[in-house]
């Protein structure tokens, strides 16, 4: 035989048995994909009997899960699947399918199963009056169990960049990343929650704390106007109303700041951020604002002292009325489905001013009662508005404990203007009324932000915000001044004025705003370590207005951009992570 004729026919069988090769894992594959879509069915199934409090068909449900995530892992765990993550084309897809099936039989086996086990002890978790802190006791180790899985089937889908994936295969693939990474992000906020709660709910002797409801239709920083307020007292586990009020009950024509302001805060936000009560959250950073806020409570006399303020907005209230059900107020039916336009809407058009505020307070003493009094109807919908609630910045939390506060720091219920973060830069978008009137009920915004280049090991961000009324003012001049403000402060009646504060990240820099095709110069401020720059942005129409701008992230902020907005009187979470342009 020829030397030729040698290589051809070595040729032919090497190709033969990639051939061969090829087609055995794209029967894995194919097996694996079997077993990756059976885990999502069980998946499916252990959720709704969660819902349904099958416990005997949750384990099943569980069990099932297990075994597709381990079939699945199995397939893709052999030499032979190793060596097609080596092959050009289907290499970088086939690493992709197995970090898939790892993570996952990591979530099946090691995260479900604790929590599937302790998900009875939901049912369990709320009592007449409180909560039962010998559950929330026995619910430690479960979480911590299914949060220390839950962060290792992250890692290992973290680790694989999906940018080369083809189609079929990438979005599944994310899909999956932002789940898990969700799970990850809800479980961390149960392990702080079954660590603080007890604490917190006077286990380990009474507390009280001022829960103050914001009223959206006048938007501010950290959601709406302070419009009502609850003393809330904790005693082992039980909660009840110790007294109720509204800003009424504090002085409003104070000379100076109830507390010193810095030189920076008297820029960005006025002296009024610390002469009025309803003014103490014009700032996004809601530890300050209970800094203020407790300031206001000692001045105006009251006897007890706080041990931290909290915060809830309607559209929070609406969340947990999906556990509670209905109820009335005033002679009123709240439901999940009409709270926001009962509270926010309804009233401003038929009752006078001091009605207005008393349905306001009435309804959160209401609803409260209902939830702390066993009128929970499903004890798990109702920990899910309310974790919903707090994700989207609309149920807030500070101590003034300071190892409790510390625990809180990081997460999205401390409410905090996030400094220093490493390599993670942040943006922050507020906004506050300035027209004195609940226009903001007809308020729409929507920001975006992107990572445009990576240069100096910083980041170049490219922000936009739309806003809008969804009401021109010519019809909105006909409604009563109670919404309107009747032009009070300057502002026309039936428009709106909003002051936007954008906030570029910690020691970065913010390089061009423009408002429509304006460019505008508004002075940056340096604020503990960050640019602020304070617009006005005047709104008449259903016609939006564009606003955007160009900011720098500092040197060594190279990861994913977190960005932070104020939640609107919209349901959802305004708040999202945008992509680093400095990772490969």
């Amino acid at each position: 035989m020829g030397k030729r004729r040698l290589l051809v026919l070595v040729s032919l069988l090497v190709v033969g048995a990639l051939v061969a090769f090829a087609g055995w894992v794209a029967w894995l594959g194919w097996q694996a994909q079997g077993d990756l879509r059976e885990a999502q069915d069980h998946a499916t199934q252990l959720r709704a009997a969660l819902g349904d409090r099958d416990a005997a068909a949750a384990e099943r449900a569980g069990d099932a899960l297990a075994a597709s995530a381990r079939s699945a892992m199995d397939r893709t765990d052999g030499l032979d699947w190793t060596v097609a993550t080596w092959l050009p084309v289907i290499g970088d897809d086939a690493e992709g399918v197995r970090a898939i099936s790892s993570s996952l039989h990591t979530l099946a086996v090691d995260g479900v199963a604790p929590l599937v086990a302790a998900s009875g002890d939901v049912d369990r978790l709320t009592v007449e009056g409180g909560v039962d802190l010998d559950v929330v006791a026995g619910l430690r180790e479960p979480v911590e169990q299914g949060y220390d899985a839950v962060t290792r089937a992250a890692d290992e889908v973290r680790a694989v960049d999906s940018d080369g994936f083809v189609g079929r295969v990438r979005a599944p693939y994310e899909e999956y990343v932002e789940l898990v990474e969700g799970l990850e992000s809800g479980l961390g906020a149960a392990r702080t929650a079954v660590d603080l709660l007890p604490p917190m709910a006077g286990g380990e002797g009474p507390r009280e704390y001022l829960l103050v409801v914001q009223n959206n239709a006048e938007i501010r920083a950290s959601g709406g106007l302070p419009g009502a307020f609850v003393l809330l007292g904790a005693d082992g586990g039980r909660l009840s109303i110790l007294r109720q009020g509204g800003p009424r009950d504090f002085e409003s024509d104070l000379e100076q700041p109830i507390l010193p302001l810095s030189e920076a805060e008297q820029l960005v936000y006025d002296d009024l951020l610390g002469t009025f009560f309803q003014d103490a959250n014009f700032t996004p950073d809601f530890p300050r604002t209970a800094e203020l806020m407790n300031a206001h409570w000692e001045a105006s006399g009251a006897q007890a002292d706080l041990d931290g303020v909290l915060s809830i907005d309607p559209v929070a209230l609406s969340y947990v009325l999906g556990a509670i059900g209905p109820v009335e107020v005033d002679g009123r039916t709240l439901t999940q489905d009409n709270l926001i336009e009962e509270l926010l809407s309804t009233p401003y058009l038929e009752l006078e001013p001091e009605a207005q505020d008393q349905l306001f307070a009435d309804a959160a003493r209401v609803i409260f009662e209902e939830a702390v009094g066993g009128g929970l109807g499903d004890p798990l919908a109702f920990l899910e508005g309310l974790a919903r609630a707090g994700r989207e910045g609309r149920f807030l939390i500070s101590s003034f404990d300071e190892a409790e506060q510390e625990q809180l720091a990081g997460t999205r219920v401390a409410g905090e203007l996030t400094g220093d973060d490493g390599a993670t830069p942040h943006v922050d978008v507020s906004l506050n009324d300035a027209t004195g009137s609940k226009m903001s009920y007809y308020l729409r915004y929507g920001v975006e932000t992107v990572s445009e280049g990576c240069r100096d090991d910083g980041q170049r961000l490219a922000g936009s915000m739309r806003m809008r009324q969804t009401i021109d003012q010519a019809d909105a001049e006909e409604l009563p001044e109670s919404v309107t403000g009747g032009g009070i402060r300057g502002t026309p009646a039936g428009a709106q004025l909003v002051i936007v504060r954008l906030y570029g990240p910690y020691g970065g820099s913010i390089d061009r705003v423009r408002l429509g095709s304006d460019v505008l110069n508004p002075g940056i401020v340096e604020l503990d370590g960050r640019p602020v720059a304070v617009l006005n942005v005047f709104l008449s129409s259903t016609e939006p207005i564009d606003l955007d701008w160009r900011m720098t992230t500092a040197a060594g902020q190279t990861d994913d951009v977190e960005v932070g907005v104020t939640p609107s009187i919209v349901p959802g979470d305004k708040n999202f992570t945008t992509a680093s342009s400095c990772t490969d």
